[in-house]
């Protein structure tokens, strides 16, 4: 059996430091200094004013599933199905689209609290989601797998 290999990120000069702060499991956005206002994914100037004035900022990684969708047919050989992708609404502002970590995809639904989790990948971290249920985070099976998938 061939190891089949996930896709991984290829940075640009605006992410590149994005995803250094990933490989540390540091979660970091764009804040801009004149209006305050956070984004994503980084560009080089703020989406709000425009301003060229910015920084990165550790991010909460909280927020709630603005929308999601959960995929039954493989279209990649390296992400058996069901697997579930979601667009989170951070609580700093920004959307963030990313894996969700879950067994349980028949609770997901829109406004759902999640927070965000590392998936390992080989050498990278990549942001993902998993939702908080009234009893905290969900402590999810899929640990195991993701650890065979990374391999």
């Amino acid at each position: 059996m061939t190891d089949i290999r996930r896709p991984v990120p290829r940075p640009s000069p605006e992410t590149t430091e994005f995803w250094e702060a990933c490989r540390q499991e540091r979660f970091q956005m764009p804040q801009c200094r004149d209006c305050g206002s956070f984004w994503f994914p980084p560009s080089a100037f703020c989406p709000q004013c425009w301003s060229l004035h910015w920084d990165w900022r550790e991010a909460s990684g909280s927020g709630q599933l603005h929308t999601f969708v959960i995929f039954r047919r493989q279209y990649h050989p390296a992400f058996p199905t069901p697997y579930a992708l979601g667009v989170a609404q951070l609580e700093e502002g920004p959307r963030v689209l990313g894996r969700i970590l879950t067994d349980g995809l028949d609770r997901l639904h829109v406004g759902l609290q999640v927070k965000l989790v590392w998936d390992h990948t080989g050498e990278w971290n990549i942001p993902a989601f998993q939702p908080v249920y009234d009893s905290g985070i969900e402590e999810p099976k899929v640990m195991g797998i993701l650890k065979k998938l990374s391999g």
